[in-house]
C-alpha cells in the first residue's frame, strides 16, 4: 500500500476533483451573454401534423390546446402510435399572431414536434375557426 504525506494527499484529491469539474462543465451548452437560452427554432422537424382544438391557456409566448385526437402521430422511433384528445402546451414564435383568438376559441393549428432539444412542441400556424364548429375533444 501506498502511503503518502497528509498534505500530498490533499494535493491529488483536489487536482482530481479540478480535473472533474474542469470536465463536466466542457459539455455545458453555450448560454447568451445574458444568461438566457436561444427561443428560435433552428432544429428541422422531426414531424409536423395539422390539427384542430380549442385554446386553453395563453401564457407569453406559450399556448395550450385541447386537440382532437391524432391518428397518424409516430412516436421517436417512426411507429404510429396515434395520441388520444388532450391538452398539451406549445411553443408559439413571434412570427404565429394570437390576433382575433381567445381562451375557448376553436382553431387548427399545425405544430412541429422535434424530439430533442428546447421547443420541441412549436406552434409553425394557428387559424380560428368559425363559431360553431363541432370538435371530437
Amino acid at each position: 500500500m501506498l502511503r503518502l504525506p497528509l498534505a500530498s494527499a490533499f494535493s491529488i484529491v483536489c487536482i482530481l476533483t479540478a480535473a472533474g469539474a474542469l470536465t463536466a462543465l466542457s459539455g455545458c451548452e453555450e448560454t447568451s451573454r445574458a444568461g438566457s437560452t436561444p427561443t428560435a427554432v433552428t432544429a428541422p422537424a422531426d414531424a409536423t401534423y395539422t390539427v384542430r382544438g380549442r385554446i386553453a391557456d395563453v401564457i407569453g409566448d406559450d399556448v395550450s390546446i385541447q386537440h382532437e385526437e391524432i391518428a397518424d402521430f409516430k412516436n421517436r422511433d417512426g411507429e404510429t402510435v396515434g395520441m388520444m384528445t388532450m391538452t398539451m402546451a406549445f411553443h408559439r414564435p413571434e412570427g404565429v399572431s394570437m390576433d382575433g383568438i381567445s381562451v375557448g376559441d376553436a382553431v387548427e393549428f399545425t405544430f412541429e414536434m422535434r424530439w430533442e432539444g428546447d421547443h420541441r412542441l412549436t406552434v409553425a400556424s394557428l387559424s380560428k375557426l368559425p363559431e360553431g364548429t363541432e370538435l371530437e375533444l
